[in-house]
């Protein structure tokens, strides 16, 4: 296989710091990205750079990468411990060479790993603990002295994260949608249920359903709530409050009116001499609160009104209103 160079891929010198790497992923990845570049070979360099970066982004991989180059995820080079190699520290000079077995004239076992494993030679292997007296006599498995680092993890697919329209109606009854999305080459239909305490501008987060990473592990998705206006209502918090016309014989009466909310229609006495501008509660008619079943209120924000044109004998009633105030 060809060895790819990651610091080449990622357009970054060799010392880059951390951070500098992932600044010049992140320029590249927007580039590249499937969603944004549809030119052929976007989609192949894309996966290059989460490939490159996936293994620098972590300081010990990266470290790997650095001294092993290609080799990085088949160990880390072996350093004999003191005494072992020819620096007349105890080892006498000895040279220990690596040879593939199968060859004429080679045994199974280099001269280190048959003096390693002799019976002469097991008695300096004690910082082996149990593993390496285990052994003794057996067969010899190079992951008992390197362990190995195994398989690279799962990388995880992108998050993704779209808009989700909805009615003052769907959080009141915390109703049922069904969303169809596209990404990364895939249709997919969710059935989604609208929280009642969901705001606008929040978001709901639907755990595995982003787009699919290169081992088959998904993304997460995202719905940002955005709701729809209701010439009816306006929302604040868990409150409503709607307007309510009241003439201005009936605010100063009082009177009984039919009023809508987002449930049915109740009755609502309003008190005489009641105000412009003054507010009446219906408690309960609200939004559905965070972390209980109780709701909010709605507020009937009193708005007097006057006809804009009467008749001679309104102007005669109201004249002699104004007569009766002086």
């Amino acid at each position: 296989m060809e060895y790819v160079d990651y610091y080449v891929t990622l357009g970054a010198k060799r010392d880059a710091s951390q951070d500098e790497l992932a600044k010049a992923y992140k320029r590249l990845a927007r580039k590249y990205h499937p969603d944004l570049n549809k030119a052929e070979g976007a989609e192949a360099k894309f996966k290059e750079l989460n490939e490159a970066y996936e293994v620098l982004k972590d300081p010990d991989t990266r470290k790997r990468y650095d001294a092993l180059g290609a080799n990085w995820k088949h160990g880390a080079p072996f350093e004999p411990p003191p005494g072992w190699g020819g620096n007349g520290n105890g080892g006498g000079g000895r040279r220990w060479e690596f040879s593939g077995g199968g060859q004429p004239g080679a045994s199974g076992f280099s001269d280190f790993f048959e003096t390693l494993f002799s019976s002469g030679g097991m008695g300096g292997m004690g910082g082996m603990g149990g593993r390496g007296r285990a052994r003794r006599g057996g067969a010899f498995r190079s992951e008992d002295l390197f362990g190995g680092f195994g398989a690279p993890p799962p990388q995880r697919g992108r998050d993704v994260e779209t808009s989700l329209k909805v009615s003052l109606e769907d959080i009141y009854k915390g109703s049922k949608q069904t969303v169809t999305l596209s990404f990364g080459g895939e249709r997919k239909k969710y059935d989604i249920t609208i929280p009642k305490h969901i705001r606008h501008g929040e978001k709901m987060r639907l755990g595995g359903q982003g787009a699919v990473g290169q081992n088959g592990q998904r993304g997460d998705l995202f719905l940002e709530i955005q709701l729809q206006t209701d010439p009816r209502f306006r929302v604040e918090g868990d409150d409503l409050v709607a307007t309510l016309e009241v003439p201005a014989w009936d605010a100063a009466l009082g009177s009984k009116v039919l009023v809508t909310t987002l449930e049915n229609e109740v009755t609502m006495t309003v008190p005489a001499g009641v105000s412009c501008g003054q507010r009446m509660r219906l408690r309960g008619k609200g939004l559905g609160k965070k972390g209980g079943s109780k709701r909010g209120d709605l507020y009937m924000e009193i708005k007097v009104v006057v006809p804009k044109k009467i008749s001679p004998e309104e102007r005669e009633l109201f004249e002699k209103l104004r007569e009766l105030q002086e």
